[in-house]
């Protein structure tokens, strides 16, 4: 069985929790861990930014990966 991690960035930890309960609830994932703390340095129309984010990953099957970045 080939596995897979999907890396997601939420806004919130509540946002985190919604989408790593409804995966692993829908058998997309087998499990979510949820990191709080993570801040994110990006350019957005030509501007430096820097927001505090969540991270959440997903650990699933590759054949399960294609559903699950659509759900």
């Amino acid at each position: 069985m080939d596995c897979c991690l999907c890396y997601v960035t939420c806004g919130s930890r509540e946002e985190a929790r919604t989408i790593a309960r409804a995966v692993v609830e829908r058998r997309l994932a087998a499990c979510a861990n949820i990191l709080d703390g993570m801040t994110s340095v990006y350019r957005w129309e030509g501007t430096l930014h820097e927001d505090p984010e969540v991270l959440l990953l997903l650990k699933t099957r590759r054949d399960l990966a294609g559903a699950l970045t659509e759900a």
